[in-house]
């Protein structure tokens, strides 16, 4: 398994209109763009610095349920917002997927499901790592 960096981190806010101005015209971040993600009921917004290439920077990716029921919506109730997970970068999901089973990991999902930019995701379960959701992301 090859980790090529980190993607993004990935942040829950109880108040998303003020954590979007916060980013965006606080910190003068660069918004690259919003999405929806049917399979995790959420919606995002990511960000990077002004100084580094969308494709090569780590993000700040706001996650903002689109579900009452969905596990950021659950975790918000729970936790009141925060940092949600880290995600790394792979350059073979499947293969990544296979090597970290093989050592004993478990994962949220059976499968890599879709995630932004046409990306595949997968979340390693928190049992798995000392309790911090972790992605992995292949683009």
């Amino acid at each position: 398994m090859q980790i090529e960096g980190i993607d993004h981190i990935g942040i829950a806010s109880k108040d998303p209109a003020r954590t979007r101005w916060f980013f965006s015209s606080t910190l003068q971040l660069r918004m690259h763009g919003e999405e929806s993600v049917p399979a995790q009921q959420v919606d995002t917004v990511t960000w990077s610095s002004t100084h580094q290439q969308a494709d090569r920077a780590p993000l700040i990716e706001l996650l903002v349920p689109s579900s009452s029921e969905s596990t950021v919506a659950k975790f918000i109730a729970k936790r009141g917002g925060g940092v949600h997970h880290l995600s790394f970068r792979v350059r073979n999901i499947d293969r990544a997927v296979r090597e970290l089973r093989g050592k004993g990991v478990r994962f949220v999902t059976d499968t890599p499901q879709p995630g932004i930019n046409n990306s595949r995701i997968i979340f390693i379960h928190p049992h798995s790592t000392g309790g911090l959701l972790v992605e992995l992301v292949d683009r």
